[in-house]
């Protein structure tokens, strides 16, 4: 047999592995629901966090609803610091008309 440069003789497995299923791809519908239940201001976290903590429903959304709370996570830091920031500014800017 020719071996060719980046070939091995025993065949490597995938990430994913030969035995390992596959998660079903989410149709869409399934993202549109998701998208607009997304939108709604309170219900958004509860079901980003229903959707993060299921064990048994589809991993793509799941994976999904983790990125989105990491990100408001991420969000809600840099909100409180720059509120922090000017909440500074105007104490020095009224401190300094007394």
């Amino acid at each position: 047999m020719t071996q060719y440069y980046g070939e091995s003789e025993s065949p490597q497995r995938s990430y994913q592995g030969e035995d390992a299923p596959l998660a079903p791809a989410m149709r869409m519908g399934e993202w549109l629901i998701t998208l607009i239940l997304c939108a709604i201001p309170v219900v958004n976290v509860i079901m980003l966090f229903i959707w993060a903590l299921e064990g048994s429903g589809n991993p793509n959304r799941k994976n999904f609803a983790v990125a989105m709370l990491i990100l408001a996570g991420i969000e809600m830091v840099i909100f409180t610091i720059s509120i922090g920031y000017f909440a500074g500014m105007l104490y020095q800017v009224f401190d300094a008309l007394r």
